[in-house]
């Protein structure tokens, strides 16, 4: 089944959705815009936030521009189960390879059901690269697993199995949803991308999320918990991966 391309937009960002009007209208790509959450206006999903915990990791409250996000696109993939069909959803911030997004949108429709969810953007990191081939999409085209999560949200392939495990694993928001979606050792949903990635951020656009500049200092106990879970994650993370190369080889 053809995907539905839906761009994650506040109303009244009028120069990010002229963007990406433009961009879209020279592929012939038909798409609709899915109006933001704005967190300073606040929203019912906002009760899953745990902000205790989040206080305990990190020091900070999430912003009221990362909950409106999170909230932005759990909507997203409930509508993805709901419509039962796959959804390439990108960001108003997205700046669109013509040629490369093109193809995967002519051959994504092929792509087997094991690819939950596939980011289509270079990942955030100098050392995250595409670490094992799994699915070639042409010559030029291939999904990658990551060993790590992308840590953005910028565009990606959502099916509706891969929504549903997304929307069990956020009962409770602590992170960021990027964040949230990169504990793929957690959720199920593999880290999975297309190489060469055909999207990425426009550097026209600045970060609505209003990102807190400076932490607090942490106490013992908390830097102690914090250690603890990191290396908690790495070893989980690794273990997934080492087993995923095990089944894959």
């Amino acid at each position: 089944m053809t995907p539905e391309v839906i761009v994650i937009s506040l109303p009244d960002a009028k120069e990010r959705r002229k963007s990406v009007e433009e961009q879209l209208s020279h592929l012939g790509v038909t798409y609709r815009f899915f109006d933001a959450v704005r967190g300073l206006e606040g929203h019912e999903l906002f009760s899953k936030y745990d902000s205790q915990s989040r206080l305990r990791e990190e020091m900070e409250d999430m912003s009221s521009g990362q909950l409106g996000c999170y909230a932005s696109h759990y909507l997203v993939w409930q509508e993805c189960v709901r419509a039962n069909r796959p959804l390439i959803v990108l960001e108003d911030d997205v700046q669109i390879d013509q040629k490369r997004f093109g193809d995967f949108l002519g051959r994504c429709s092929g792509i087997p059901d094991r690819y939950e969810c596939v980011r289509l953007f270079p990942p955030l990191g100098r050392k995250n690269k595409p670490w094992l081939k799994c699915f070639s999409m042409g010559e030029q085209l291939a999904i990658y697993k990551f060993k790590r999560g992308h840590k953005s949200t910028t565009g990606y392939l959502i099916k509706p199995s891969g929504a549903t495990k997304l929307l069990e694993h956020a009962k409770r928001w602590i992170q960021p949803v990027d964040i949230e979606m990169d504990q793929f050792w957690s959720h199920g949903v593999e880290a999975y991308g297309v190489w060469p990635p055909c999207l990425k951020n426009d550097p026209r656009f600045e970060s609505m999320i209003g990102y807190v500049d400076s932490r607090p200092e942490r106490s013992l106990d908390i830097t102690v918990y914090r250690k603890v879970k990191q290396i908690k994650d790495l070893l989980m993370r690794s273990w997934h991966n080492l087993s995923f190369r095990m089944g894959n080889s």
